[in-house]
């Protein structure tokens, strides 16, 4: 996993784009459905406060190997699959509804989520 800000020319200007790139192996004897649909590539929009866990797990990433605390070896491993989990809930809410298809369009019918959560 590595993390990486690409800023511009100016020392003074704030990161334009942040890249993460990681791989995690699922288990495939019952893959879930909604694996199957993620792109090969996700984006997330960073607008200020659009997923705020998200970012918050981020920055524990990012933070975590200059600790260099007793249990950082426990701790990575739990982060990145917090990560994950944090994806996986963040990117349906990226898609576009009007062309949103298979699960990501049945987590935005209200029928479906209601009767997936009861």
């Amino acid at each position: 996993m590595s993390l990486a800000e690409i800023r511009p020319d100016d020392d003074e200007a704030s990161p334009e784009s942040i890249m993460l790139c990681g791989a995690h192996l699922l288990a495939q004897a019952r893959p879930h459905p909604l694996i199957n649909e993620l792109p090969d590539v996700i984006h997330l929009s960073a607008r200020a406060g659009r997923h705020p866990a998200l970012r918050a797990t981020l920055d524990l990433l990012d933070m975590e190997p200059e600790l260099a605390r007793p249990g950082s070896e426990a701790m990575l491993p739990a982060l990145l699959v917090l990560l994950l989990l944090h994806v996986l809930r963040a990117w349906p809410d990226e898609q576009v509804t009007d062309t949103a298809a298979g699960w990501v369009a049945a987590l935005h019918d209200p029928a479906v989520v209601a009767a997936l959560s009861g």
